[in-house]
């Protein structure tokens, strides 16, 4: 730590100051405002998501609610609380899917139809009225953190089931 502040402490004083007790005065109190400056710069990168460090890491995942992957880095999981914070969440199939593919996953989305007379044909499953609010991730392999996050996300009027069989 270069004695940036105790050189222009000593500046500030006259002559007859800077010696005995006040050098070491002078001396101290420029370590401490070296410290403080040290430290507002190191605050200045903990203000944001992408540059913080492991200071305020935790902070920033438990304000962002972004949960971190089981062998995540620490940049993964500073691009994981950025996504999170820029996420803005929309109720189409598009927006599940991108979501997905942010985290790594190719996924299709299937929706139900439920029976009505005059697109029905033979054969067709009966369902009832309320399989329109159920919709079918078809995903290759099991995700608990993505199907949390899509459960979190979805709409409340809506179950969404999770097919690892594609």
């Amino acid at each position: 730590m270069s004695p940036k502040h105790e050189n222009t402490l000593k500046k500030l004083f006259p002559l007859k100051y800077l010696e005995g007790c006040h050098k070491e005065d002078i001396k101290l109190e420029g370590k401490i405002l070296d410290t403080t400056s040290n430290n507002g710069d190191l605050l200045l990168d903990e203000m944001f998501p992408q540059t913080t460090t492991n200071l305020l890491l935790a902070d920033w995942e438990r304000i962002s609610g972004a949960v971190p992957g089981n062998d995540d880095s620490e940049e993964q999981l500073c691009e994981r609380i950025v996504a999170k914070i820029r996420a803005r969440g929309r109720l189409d199939k598009q927006y599940f899917i991108d979501l997905a593919a942010a985290y790594g996953y190719s996924i299709v989305i299937d929706g139900y139809k439920q029976m009505r007379c005059g697109e029905a044909e033979c054969g067709d499953v009966l369902a009832p009225e309320e399989i329109v609010y159920v919709w079918k991730v078809l995903i290759s392999e099991q995700n608990i953190e993505l199907e949390a996050l899509f459960n979190k996300l979805k709409p409340a009027y809506t179950l969404v089931e999770f097919d690892y069989t594609g």
